[in-house]
């Protein structure tokens, strides 16, 4: 189900899958068009599960090793400190 992939992919499969609110988040999940209220319904049970945890987490392991990554010779250090920056502003701004 949508649910099932999204809890794992996120690591927290226990948190949503064993909640009484999956079943509610699958249907919104699978409705083609939500309303605004729907939507942030669907916002909210992601939160209460956990989602925005596991996707700050991964966000957090994806920068660091993006950072390990243009830490390399091939770039120049303006370069490196751009990319860096850019890489940085995605992952901590807020909405």
């Amino acid at each position: 189900t949508p649910t099932e992939r999204f809890v794992e992919s996120s690591g927290h499969r226990d948190v949503l899958v064993r909640s009484p609110r999956s079943a509610e988040l699958a249907a919104l999940l699978a409705t083609p068009s939500l309303s605004d209220v729907q939507v942030a319904r669907m916002a909210a049970l992601v939160e209460q599960a956990g989602g925005r945890e596991a996707a700050t987490e991964e966000a957090t392991r994806r920068l660091g090793a993006a950072l390990v990554a243009i830490d390399s010779p091939f770039f120049v250090a303006a370069a490196q400190a751009e990319l860096a920056e850019v890489a940085r502003f995605v992952i901590e701004r807020e909405f």
